[in-house]
């Protein structure tokens, strides 16, 4: 008889081990994130992802192209060379649900990519003429030298989430990628970073260097249920 209560209170301290362990683990947190240079991949590490089936985990990424070089091909075909560089226009955005395959124990890598065409179609073509080395030359990619980047990560928590705010989005996507109603998911991580290519090779999956001290990352707690209520003005959306 004692050897089973032993055996039973055994059980019951390890399921309350689980329990306290799973508790904890959701919503998902940051595991490290980064970039490499192809045009620009901007990579996520996450833990404590939910069954994608249930509850689904959207990563938002938008960066803010800074010193930026366009590359350039000329009539026959070759390499025509560099344009002057300049600063890129505005921000891009590029989103991602969670795969329910690609989830291994609540872990799960996003990679984000914003790929040449999608770059070179936000810049106006009148500035692609006056920085191209020949008129007639034809641009055809993109080297992104530096830019700031926000890093978000979105889970239904509370359930209170309508289109109007800021901090909530969706889990839904269509066919095109943009977000559809209903606004089912807030904000659970939030992170705002630089990163630098420096004097690394370019087009050679080189990566950025994104240094931790100009990092600020915030992610839910019970506490601090917001970005805004840990940080108030720091927040930037």
């Amino acid at each position: 008889m004692l050897k089973r209560l032993l055996v039973i209170g055994a059980l019951c301290i390890g399921l309350i081990g689980f329990w306290s362990i799973d508790a904890q683990a959701w919503p998902a947190s940051s595991s490290g994130w980064g970039a490499i240079q192809n045009t620009v991949t901007v990579w996520s590490g996450w833990k404590g992802i939910s069954n994608a089936d249930l509850r689904p985990t959207s990563v938002k990424v938008t960066i803010f192209p800074h010193d930026v070089l366009v590359m350039f091909r000329n009539p026959g075909g070759q390499d025509g060379g560099v344009g002057v560089p300049f600063f890129f226009p505005t921000e891009v955005t590029g989103t991602q649900v969670t795969p329910q395959k690609a989830v291994k124990n609540g872990k799960w890598n996003s990679y984000i990519t914003f790929y040449d065409e999608e770059l070179l179609a936000m810049i106006p073509p009148a500035d692609l003429a006056n920085i191209a080395p020949n008129p007639q030359w034809m641009a055809y990619a993109v080297v992104v030298k530096n830019f700031d980047v926000y890093i978000q990560a979105f889970e239904d928590v509370n359930s209170t989430c309508d289109g109007l705010s800021n901090i909530c989005y969706t889990t839904n996507f269509g066919n095109t990628g943009l977000p559809q109603s209903p606004y089912n998911a807030e904000e659970v991580v939030h992170i705002q970073g630089y990163c630098d290519l420096g004097s690394a090779p370019v087009n050679a999956d080189s990566a950025y260097t994104c240094p931790p001290e100009l990092t600020f990352k915030w992610e839910y707690s019970k506490i601090y249920t917001t970005c805004a209520a840990q940080f108030n003005g720091n927040c930037l959306y």
